[in-house]
């Protein structure tokens, strides 16, 4: 595994990337622009942002050039998933006996597994979701607004999904293309069987996944450095 660069390492290579920036190159630079992140830099980090974590690639991504609040960090491939019932793996016990140790919230209980538990569910062709960080403390509204409100996951298919996502992490191993792991929130905007569109927060939690979900906006805002986790569109 690569070792993270520090703060003091990333300063040093903003220093070192403006000075190589000489005449014959700044002739390509639009001048007007340039002055644009000059007077507002805030503006301009959080596509510095992606662009770094877009392995320095131009994105094509059009969300990723109109962000303030929120980075986009990766997509993320979660391929087919075969078919179980819900309440055979949504459970609150050890991981010997689901192989994942899992709590949940009152109302993850009341309004997703409880109406799904004897329900089979599948992935059958995959998903691709797209992971956002969160640059400042947002509420769901204000995600979906940035994010010019992007369609929530069917239950049917965010149970399957999240299942394969913890079951690639069990023991909260570090995966930046997956779950965070560091006691943050990770966000997903579900639609449930009643058309409901509620938050549901997965966080790792000593040795464990927690779930729970909210109604939009009931919690406040979520706090800086959470992940929000959208399908991605063609």
């Amino acid at each position: 595994m690569a070792k993270a660069a520090t703060s003091g390492q990333a300063r040093a290579f903003n220093a070192m990337t403006v000075s190589r920036i000489d005449e014959e190159a700044l002739k390509q630079i639009d001048g007007e622009k340039l002055q644009k992140i000059i007077d507002k830099p805030e503006e301009f980090i959080p596509n510095f942002i992606a662009w770094i974590n877009n392995g320095c690639k131009i994105s094509n991504q059009n969300t990723v050039q109109t962000l303030k609040n929120l980075a986009f960090i990766c997509e993320i491939l979660i391929r087919d998933f075969s078919e179980f019932v819900v309440w055979d793996r949504f459970q609150p016990r050890a991981e010997d006996k689901v192989s994942i140790s899992l709590r949940f919230g009152g109302n993850f209980i009341n309004w997703i597994l409880n109406p799904m538990k004897m329900k089979k569910v599948s992935l059958v062709n995959g998903l691709k979701l797209k992971k956002f960080s969160l640059l400042k403390s947002m509420n769901d509204t204000e995600i979906q607004n940035e994010l010019q409100n992007p369609k929530p996951i069917d239950v049917e298919i965010f149970l399957p999904l999240i299942w394969a996502m913890m079951l690639s992490q069990k023991n909260g191993e570090v995966k930046e293309n997956g779950l965070l792991n560091n006691g943050y929130a990770n966000i997903f905007h579900v639609k449930l069987d009643d058309n409901r569109v509620v938050a549901v927060s997965v966080f790792w939690h000593t040795s464990g996944w927690r779930l729970g979900a909210d109604g939009f906006d009931y919690l406040g805002r979520f706090e800086v450095g959470g992940a929000f986790f959208t399908p991605a569109t063609a």
